[in-house]
């Protein structure tokens, strides 16, 4: 299991490299092109464990004065893009009027 964050700035590069590297053999492997790689790493504060609120069922959590390093993986391929321009918006007042007819 990946780590979600790193104390230092060097291991977050280290796991960019190999999680990129993996990323790429498997878009490559499924004959796409990666048109745009914005990867990164960002140090972030991070947030504390949910704790349950005055005996109900709400959980709130605060962010920390801890920052850790954080890694993303930020990738845009040729099928994406091709999925984007044949993307088919739909109605979604006539979607809703449809689904209430069928409940009457």
């Amino acid at each position: 299991m990946a780590r979600r964050y790193f104390n230092t700035r060097e291991a977050a590069e280290r796991h960019l490299e190999v999680r990129r590297k993996a990323a790429y053999k498997r878009i490559e492997k499924k004959g796409w092109k990666i048109l745009y790689d914005g990867s990164c790493i960002i140090k972030q504060p991070i947030w504390s464990k949910p704790a349950k609120l005055n005996n109900c069922d709400l959980y709130s959590r605060t962010q920390t004065n801890v920052s850790k390093w954080f890694v993303y993986l930020l990738m845009t391929t040729d099928e994406m893009v091709k999925d984007l321009k044949n993307f088919k918006s739909i109605d979604a007042q006539a979607e809703l009027a449809e689904l209430l007819k069928k409940m009457k």
